[in-house]
């Protein structure tokens, strides 16, 4: 629906504005702590409100969303921009579009996810324009939502994934077959373990690992170090959860040399979720560094509540909320424990010696239910607990939960 008045420019902006805001803040909470899919779901539910008001606007949204994308290069800008130009087509302005992401690649991530949320009929003339592009940075932005199109067959994009030149394109080729399980492509995934990209040999190893094949599991601790972002949390998680234990022992104490690495180990004790790794995790609370991450790995595993139990300290939550003389910090950079209580560690530490009769070495756990059955409420669990019970349930055979762990929560 198009407005046949003039737009309210001031409500146009803060629309474009906030929903830029909405999808980068629904980015950075995918893998966060803080997070469970019922909160995800209220910014997602934001988000789309102010996904309506750009669709009723129509046409009067394309300049300023463009203008917005011209000055800050950013992929929650070109989300909005190729959000409006899914359901407003404008030839001259899909192509100054296309032109940004051409130039910066990291514009493609935005672009993607608008496809995804477009829907399936508002997405496709973009989704095949994009396909059929030469342009690397626009198979990008469309191979994500052509993977779910109804009317897209998802062996063709796969097979031409997996044959590019673009190592991007091969490595998602990669993570498709696992995350879809298909597998009549184990061979080729198989093949890409000797990829010359390191994101490409994750990925092969990480679908190996999920259409059950440990040994494979065991690459992805050699590409680790290469990895970044949400790439190296799936990562993290796909060894942890993928490996036999002593393959996992093994890889541990190799990776525990670099000091670099000392948080993704902290995440892989969680995801294994070993009750012989709580007393590892209880010994990171001695680092103030660690603390408060490796205070929610114990509650990954055990399902324990730190408020509830009084294990956390209030003057610390204080001094932060009141320390108005704290240095200014111009860095980007936000730790994934920002915003997570410190722990009392010592009587975490004692609370943790305690659980030896009820957490039983060599037996796994998520969220305090043996992991084979676990099956967490999804508006008490958080982001990373449904991450790991959706690997479980892939590796299982049943492939739709993960495929969608990062779809609109809207209902």
């Amino acid at each position: 629906m198009n407005l046949i008045r003039p737009a309210v420019w001031a409500v146009l902006e803060q629309h474009l504005e906030d929903a830029a805001f909405c999808w980068l803040r629904r980015q950075d909470a995918l893998w966060s702590p803080l997070f469970s899919r019922d909160e995800l779901g209220l910014v997602d539910r934001v988000l789309d409100a102010h996904l309506e008001g750009l669709r009723v606007a129509g046409a009067a949204a394309i300049a300023p969303a463009l203008e917005n994308l011209e000055r800050w290069q950013t992929p929650d800008e070109a989300f909005v921009s190729t959000y409006v130009l899914a359901h407003t087509p404008a030839p001259t302005a899909l192509a100054q579009l296309e032109g940004a992401i051409g130039d910066d690649e990291e514009l493609a991530t935005g672009a993607a996810a608008a496809l995804l949320w477009a829907g399936s009929d508002a997405a496709l003339p973009l989704l095949q324009r994009w396909w059929n592009s030469s342009e690397p940075a626009l198979r990008h932005a469309a191979l994500p939502a052509a993977m779910r199109h109804p009317r897209v067959k998802r062996s063709t994009v796969v097979l031409d994934s997996e044959e590019d030149a673009d190592p991007w394109l091969r490595a998602r080729a990669y993570r498709v077959i696992g995350e879809w399980r298909l597998e009549e492509f184990r061979d080729r995934a198989r093949r890409g373990l000797d990829d010359i990209a390191a994101r490409c040999r994750f990925e092969a190893a990480a679908a190996l690992s999920l259409l059950g094949d440990a040994k494979a599991a065991e690459r992805i601790e050699e590409e680790l170090p290469a990895l970044q972002g949400r790439t190296r949390r799936r990562a993290v998680l796909a060894w942890a959860g993928g490996v036999s234990s002593e393959a996992f022992a093994l890889g541990f104490n190799r990776l525990a040399q670099d000091p670099a690495l000392h948080r993704d180990l902290i995440w892989a004790l969680a995801f294994r979720g070993d009750a012989a790794g709580l007393s590892q995790l209880a010994w990171w609370l001695q680092f103030p560094a660690h603390a408060r991450l490796a205070a929610y790995a114990i509650s990954h595993v055990t399902g324990m509540d730190l408020e509830e139990e009084g294990l956390w300290q209030e003057d610390a939550a204080q001094a932060d909320d009141g320390d108005e003389e704290a240095p200014a910090d111009d860095s980007d950079d936000v730790d994934e424990d920002d915003g997570l209580l410190d722990p009392d560690t010592a009587g975490l530490a004692a609370w943790v010696d305690a659980q030896g009769v009820r957490f039983l070495s060599g037996h796994c756990y998520l969220g305090g239910e043996p992991l084979q059955t676990a099956v967490l409420r999804d508006e008490q669990a958080t982001l990373p607990q449904l991450w790991q019970r959706a690997y479980r349930d892939c590796r299982r055979g049943d492939a739709v939960p993960l495929t969608q762990m990062c779809s609109p929560v809207l209902e």
